[in-house]
């Protein structure tokens, strides 16, 4: 028997010795009276055939400790007790229990729960209900107790940024899925992404990997990417010296594009599903990342014929060569182009431009090695500028005609050169740049010859989709490829930028794999 059920027999027991027990004419139990005096100190209130009885404990012999038990007369009596809610009688109406703080939410908080469950995993291994977190965002310990992490975790101090430490509970702990030292990190309910940030300007030294920071959500028309490739380029290493003229708010990710599989889509992005494969040339969130978040108008199918390393040598390089060859010099079939510089990712990219749309190809390169590339690449002749007399070398290749469009490289050093190797009506395109260079314009008034600037970033989407109609044809051709030079982890971004600015005779793209 239950010490309620005890509780209530010794009262019958006790009313019937008072003779408290009434019944009217039918003989139907009529009890409304009230248990008064300092024993019980109970109530009685009359609810038509329902009498609802306060109890209080009488004494230590009776050992019952409850607060307050309710009995329904009129069939099988029943007694319950009250400290809990949720708990009604049989025949009562069921108490409506009144919406908590965070109830509203709580659908969104199990949505957030269900797609990253990895957190709850844990904490239910947890042995014991005295462990102990600490938030790395603001030191607040926490219970290791499923609401309370999640109302911290999305929290508007912290928003979607908290993750969690354990405080030591047992050190001889022989669990191995759950961590006993304050610096393993808690799985958390929003998805991690391991980034390499700047947070302040300067060498290649202060390119770090964070690991803890959450992962990007697409709105709109913005498509999120999982990176599987990163190309490195050289505005890259610029804007981390803080040698840029806009240089962007810190903490910055570098990277404008990569290659990888969509992850997810705005609701206004149309192009693209969730799984396909793509490249980019721009990113809204830095593409040095695992995840990266990008505009659909930045986003571009990647044809079957590249893998994500192959992808991560398109996006500017090959946009660039074409916007300075095709849309900016405006070269034709039967010209003569000379790429100066052309073992670098965008000059090789010129070069295979170059030859399949009928031009003539002189390229230029600083080794041997990077001279045997780009003649693999297409070009009809090769010269090396570093020898004193490769431009008597080029005359005499076009038999003292000039070139016609020569694509610059490094112009603070050849641009004097370029100006006196030009053709009537010839066209220099300054694609790279590293300083000042004394040029004589008088050199450009006889030929009638010109020079113009190349920023892929000043290009209209006009533009952008004829580059990409024209990639994707030579993709699918197989004359677009791209050429693999070096490659690092994240880790080793800092490796790749002075790779990308100190080495000599650049062969192919630098690219990063998360």
């Amino acid at each position: 028997m239950t010490d309620v059920e005890q509780l209530t027999a010794q009262l019958e027991s006790q009313q019937a010795e008072n003779g408290t027990d009434r019944r009217n004419e039918n003989g139907e139990n009529t009890r409304g009276m009230e248990m008064g005096g300092t024993s019980h100190g109970g109530q009685a209130e009359d609810d038509d055939d329902t009498v609802t009885i306060s109890l209080l404990p009488q004494d230590n012999e009776s050992n019952v400790q409850s607060n307050s038990a309710s009995a329904t007369l009129g069939g099988e009596a029943s007694v319950m007790d009250t400290s809990i809610n949720s708990q009604t009688s049989e025949q009562g109406t069921p108490k409506k229990k009144t919406p908590g703080k965070w109830s509203k939410y709580k659908k969104r908080y199990n949505e957030k729960w269900e797609k990253e469950p990895g957190l709850m995993e844990w904490v239910r291994r947890v042995p014991g209900d005295d462990t102990k977190v600490l938030c790395r965002f603001c030191t607040s310990t926490h219970r290791a107790h499923r609401t309370e992490l999640r109302r911290h975790a999305d929290s508007v101090k912290h928003k979607s940024q908290s993750a969690f430490v354990v405080l030591p509970y047992d050190p001889n702990s022989t669990d191995d899925t759950s961590p006993t030292y304050s610096h393993h990190v808690v799985p958390r309910m929003f998805k991690c992404m391991r980034v390499v940030r700047v947070t302040e300007w300067g060498g290649s030294d202060v390119l770090e990997v964070f690991s803890d920071v959450s992962m990007p959500e697409p709105e709109n028309d913005q498509v999120l990417i999982k990176v599987g490739a990163v190309g490195v380029n050289p505005v890259d290493a610029y804007i981390r010296s803080g040698h840029y003229a806009n240089l962007p708010n810190l903490p910055w990710t570098p990277g404008a594009d990569c290659s990888g599989t969509v992850e997810s889509c705005g609701h206004l992005v149309t192009n693209f599903r969730p799984g396909d494969r793509v490249y980019s040339n721009a990113s809204l969130t830095g593409t040095y990342a695992e995840y990266t978040l990008c505009s659909e108008d930045s986003v571009f199918g990647l044809p079957d014929q590249l893998d994500f390393k192959g992808g991560a040598g398109i996006g500017i390089p090959y946009f660039t060569a074409y916007r300075a060859l095709m849309q900016r010099a405006r070269a034709r079939a039967g010209q003569t182009v000379l790429v100066h510089g052309a073992s670098g990712s965008v000059g090789m990219a010129t070069v295979q431009f170059a030859r399949a749309y009928g031009m003539t190809v002189l390229g230029t390169a600083g080794t041997e090695d990077g001279m045997r590339l780009v003649r693999e690449f297409g070009a009809h002749f090769v010269f090396n500028h570093r020898c004193e007399d490769y431009c008597d070398e080029i005359l005499t290749a076009t038999e003292g005609d000039g070139v016609d469009v020569i694509i610059e490289m490094l112009a603070n050093v050849n641009l004097q050169r370029d100006l006196e190797l030009l053709s009537m009506g010839g066209t220099v395109a300054v694609v790279g740049n590293r300083g000042t260079i004394e040029i004589n314009p008088r050199l450009l008034m006889p030929k009638e010859s010109s020079i113009v600037g190349v920023m892929l970033q000043k290009s209209t989407k006009k533009e952008r989709r004829e580059i990409a109609t024209s990639i994707r044809a030579g993709i699918e051709a197989g004359w677009i490829r791209p050429h693999i030079g070096m490659e690092f982890p994240l880790e080793g971004a800092a490796f790749a930028h002075e790779e990308l600015m100190t080495q000599n005779g650049k062969q192919g793209r630098i690219i990063l794999v998360p």
